[in-house]
């Protein structure tokens, strides 16, 4: 298998147990259970958790510099902060 695909495979594995440990070993009921206010702590601690762990997908794939690190940290935080809202507003509306 090439190297690159080893690497992608490898940093998507890592990032799958961050995401797993982040969701339901370190998020608490104040978190899960306000994430759809928007504003709310529960839910910004909650992607803050997040972005705490990611700089572990940064050991298998090194970015080329701390700029490109702190623009991949601001991004997940913000992605994964508004969809975890929009997940809740759609549950709310939806059943």
């Amino acid at each position: 298998m090439p190297e690159l695909a080893l690497l992608i495979l490898a940093a998507v594995a890592v990032l799958m147990a961050k995401h797993m440990v982040a969701d339901f070993y370190l998020q608490a009921p104040y978190q899960f259970l306000n994430k759809g206010t928007y504003g709310h702590p529960g839910g910004l601690i909650h992607a803050g958790i997040h972005v705490a762990l990611t700089p572990l997908v940064y050991l298998v794939l090194a970015p080329t510099t701390l700029l490109l690190a702190l623009a991949i940290t601001v991004g997940e935080f913000l992605v994964h902060y508004h969809v975890d809202w929009l997940k809740e507003q759609i549950n709310r509306r939806k059943g």
